[in-house]
């Protein structure tokens, strides 16, 4: 529901306006040069295509102009989802350099590098670009311009906090849905000398704020959606929008919280408790108020309906608040939503509800309110929700006529009251619930999203999909008694709509010819159902990103035989893991990522599990031994220490010839030891081995077979020694080598020349030494596009002789990302997507998507001599190759 109308002005200031002007001839001479310079994809683009000499640049997309001291001077550049690519060359720079006056420039969405010498920028937006910049060596001093005021910086899959405590002029600094993690540094409220005033944190995983909590110039906060814990901060008295929903935060309320400027306040799902206090009557100006998902307990401060006439949304649900609901709503009352459902509220529904015209939406379910249907509630003309659920409302519920028509009405929930009355003839129905294409006016057979049995002709209803439907506020309970009257259903999604964290419909566990089952991101939450297990006949279970917590009992599945496919990823589930859920007969695919369980796994009885992703912060390793249909192994991201079992390698029959493993990620643990040389004896089955970001000690194991299928090899970040194997020649698949970060001694690899297919290969930070130029009777990498090799000891003299591969030169007509496929669900297939991490002037940038069309070269730190010249190369990363020279002046480019 849209809030009034000051918030929505608010945030539509925060974007780059629109302005015309006279175009001076200069500027438009720059912004053709400009474009000429980027690397842009003409089908996909809105607004450069589109820039030409027929009309006055002040008026192209993107463009704005200076109307008052310098007119027709560009002062504003969008172009934010541009499908622009590579770097800002010099060109490029040194036509931003002419708009003297440029003060915002917004490149979202876009894949770039090489911005920070615009120096004179006060305005950047780099969100949402395709890079995964490693912060910890980001100094704004470096990287970013120095005079920005605004920086954004939203999912760019940041680490940590980059270090901007050196932008003395910024006001509003952009770091939500990164992954940085822990706390949130003391120097962050001193950015900009104190001056910064819109700070958005949100959707990280943050823990913990640093002492001391300065705030006192921020108006606007987001915190919402990490994991901060402790008091809740209390925010500057200016302050007008805050969010520290989604968290842990267990303090009470302070009671002397000053609201006063605040129209935006939502501390929801978190751990707050004691009352709601006095002082939050004092936010005259709150339009938005939502206290819900907590553990607040006592009365409703009357207070807080004295100033509905500018509050739009209450929401005080799922608390344990006590008393009436004895506020009196004036006739200026602006409430859209109010919601007050989940507490221990008695007494009746005030008659003046009826003063606020705007109502849409009203829950007071789940209560113990005592009174007679609220009739007086018709003249709320907008209404579409209406929640009475679990309450002890009585008597009936038709009402007379002068009372208005619910015209809007979309949502009725009266279940679990004491109504009475004869529905046969009187049954009210709503024009808002006629006008939806399910009506009695056609064959429900017909109907979008029901699927009728038509083989057997008998007009059973046996699917239902109403996934993505924007079904909302309303608990199903209810609607699932009506479900059980379809006895023959077989297939249920309700996924991706949001039933406002209810509890699961226990009605729906009296549908027993269910086969499938697809509740995934559909706002449940309680206990996990014990009563899963009446639904024998279920193949698929997709119960992801909900809100389920508890154990899993060992009952809850051993009775589902039938099981082939289940993913409770994404919940609050705790406890160990049953061993009834390993020993499932059919099951072929378990998803159990981020979760809360801890222990080790069950051995696995299970003889048909293919993908496994269990990424449950395990600590060892889980058995594996009897799986022999296994294809995919994803153990990547947890806490596994210890070295690696030589079992693992056995997987399957404890013959290496019938290893069915074609994807093993073990990368991102604590991982000891030696590589097992049997590894690379079944590779010709494996396509996909990433032991990157471990300990592993060693050597490269060096074997003798005719046969490998590995298509992506990654062992950087690891302790090994030696020198390459020369089998790897053999992988005539090969695209990802990454061996970089480790402690390799050898010689330039020529022999990789004659791996055709290879786009990437990162030597970094080893002790590889010589040169690097190979015999003619070598390959000629047709395909590579990245090219690391920096920080070793090799030598020579590139004047003459620096590589130039194809894939570098010649220009792509179409666009596409390197990937292994391999079998999923059914008769499909999944792409994995390749990725390597490359290293730019010392920075870390992991490339999760490689396109054919990005290019790189990294010679950097080596012993290089002479002038290169590159001309010919199409690069994509193109200030990353200055090379320490031994003669007297630096190596030229």
């Amino acid at each position: 529901m849209l809030l009034a109308v000051p918030l929505l002005n608010i945030l539509s200031g925060l974007g780059i306006a629109s302005v015309s002007s006279q175009c001076v001839a200069d500027q438009q001479s720059l912004l053709l040069q400009f474009k000429t310079s980027l690397k842009f994809n003409s089908t996909l683009s809105t607004k450069l295509v589109r820039w030409n000499q027929s009309r006055d640049c002040c008026t192209w997309e993107g463009v704005t102009c200076n109307i008052s001291s310098n007119p027709g001077h560009v002062i504003g550049l969008d172009l934010n989802n541009e499908s622009i690519s590579g770097c800002l060359q010099n060109t490029t720079l040194s036509s931003l350099s002419g708009f003297q006056y440029l003060e915002r420039l917004n490149l979202a969405f876009n894949i770039l590098q090489n911005l920070h010498r615009l120096s004179n920028l006060t305005y950047f937006n780099l969100s949402f670009n395709n890079l995964s910049l490693d912060s910890r060596h980001n100094s704004s001093s470096t990287f970013l311009p120095p005079m920005l005021k605004e920086l954004k910086l939203a999912s760019c899959r940041l680490r940590q906090f980059p270090d901007l405590r050196n932008l003395p002029s910024l006001i509003t600094l952009d770091l939500a849905e990164n992954q940085i993690p822990g706390d949130i540094p003391n120097w962050i409220w001193n950015i900009g000398n104190g001056g910064l005033q819109y700070l958005n944190l949100s959707v990280n995983q943050l823990e913990k704020l640093q002492e001391p909590y300065d705030v006192h110039n921020l108006s606007w906060i987001d915190l919402r959606s990490n994991h901060l814990r402790g008091k809740i901060p209390i925010p500057p008295k200016n302050v007008y929008f805050l969010d520290y929903s989604n968290n842990f935060f267990s303090s009470a309320i302070p009671t002397n919280i000053n609201l006063s400027a605040a129209i935006f306040f939502s501390v929801s799902s978190n751990r707050l408790s004691g009352n709601i206090p006095v002082s939050i009557c004092s936010a005259s100006n709150l339009q938005l108020l939502d206290l819900s998902n907590n553990y607040l307990t006592g009365s409703l401060p009357s207070c807080l309906f004295k100033f509905s006439d500018a509050l739009g949304v209450l929401k005080l649900g799922n608390n344990s608040l006590t008393g009436n609901i004895s506020g009196v709503f004036g006739n200026k009352c602006a409430l859209q939503t109010l919601d007050v459902s989940g507490n221990l509220l008695e007494g009746t529904v005030p008659e003046s509800l009826a003063n606020c015209v705007n109502l849409e939406v009203l829950n007071l379910g789940n209560n113990q309110l005592d009174d007679s249907f609220p009739c007086f509630l018709k003249d709320s003309p907008r209404l579409h929700v209406l929640v009475l659920h679990s309450n002890a409302f009585h008597g009936g519920i038709m009402c007379r006529e002068r009372n208005g028509s619910w015209e809007n009405l979309q949502i009725y929930d009266i279940a679990s009251n004491y109504f009475t009355g004869n529905l046969s003839q009187n049954f009210p129905v709503w024009k808002a619930m006629k006008d939806v294409q399910w009506n009695q006016s056609t064959d429900c057979c017909t109907w979008e999203g029901v699927t009728c049995n038509i083989s057997s002709n008998t007009g059973y209803v046996i699917g239902i999909d109403i996934n993505s439907e924007f079904i909302s506020g309303c608990q199903l309970n209810s609607t699932s008694s009506s479900l059980s009257g379809l006895p023959y259903l077989e297939r249920l999604n309700l996924s991706f709509n949001n039933f406002n964290s209810s509890q699961f419909p226990a009605g729906i566990f009296s549908l027993t010819s269910l086969t499938y089952l697809n509740l995934s991101t559909a706002g449940f939450s309680g206990k996990f159902p014990s009563s899963i297990a009446n639904l024998g006949k279920l193949v698929y279970l997709d119960f992801r990103a909900n809100s389920f917590s508890g154990a899993i009992s060992s009952t809850h599945f051993q009775n589902l035989v039938h099981l082939e496919y289940i993913d409770l990823g994404s919940n609050s589930l705790s406890g160990t893991i049953p061993s009834s859920l390993f020993a499932l007969p059919s099951l072929r695919r378990l998803f159990l990522s981020y979760n809360n369980f801890h222990g080790s796994l069950p051995n696995f009885t299970n003889t048909n599990s293919s993908p496994l992703h269990i990424l449950c912060k395990l600590r060892q390793f889980p058995d594996l031994r009897h799986l022999p249909s296994l294809i995919t192994l994803d153990l990547a991201e947890n806490q596994i220490s210890g070295d690696i079992p030589n079992w693992i390698w056995n997987v399957g029959n404890g013959d290496l010839q019938y290893l069915n493993l074609s994807l093993l990620d073990l990368s991102n643990n604590y991982l000891i030891g030696n590589i097992p040389s049997c590894l690379f004896e079944f590779s010709n089955t494996l396509g996909v081995l990433k032991l990157g970001n471990n300990s592993l000690t060693g050597i490269i194991p060096e074997v003798v077979g005719n046969e490998c299928g590995l298509e992506t090899l990654h062992l950087h970040g690891n302790l090994l020694k030696g020198n390459v194997p020369e089998y790897l020649a053999k992988c005539a698949n090969l695209e990802v080598l990454n061996l970089g970060n480790n402690q390799l001694h050898d010689n330039f690899p020529c022999f990789l020349k004659d791996s055709p297919r290879l786009h990437a290969l990162c030597l970094h930070s080893n002790s590889f030494h010589g040169s690097i130029m190979c015999q003619e009777r070598y390959g000629s990498w047709e395909n590579l596009q990245i090219y690391d090799i920096a920080s070793n000891y090799f030598t020579g003299n590139l004047s003459q002789n620096f590589p130039v591969w194809k894939a570098m030169k010649d220009g792509k007509n179409y666009v596409n990302i390197l990937g292994f496929e391999f079998p999923s669900f059914g008769n499909s297939r999944k792409t994995y997507q390749d990725a390597v991490t490359i290293s730019i002037n010392g920075k870390q940038l992991e490339m999760e998507k490689i396109l054919n069309i990005f290019t790189s070269v990294d010679i950097s730190n080596n012993r290089f001599e002479g002038n290169i010249q590159i001309t010919a190369l199409s690069l994509s990363i193109c200030h990353i190759m200055h090379c320490q020279a031994q003669s007297q002046s630096p190596l030229e480019l």
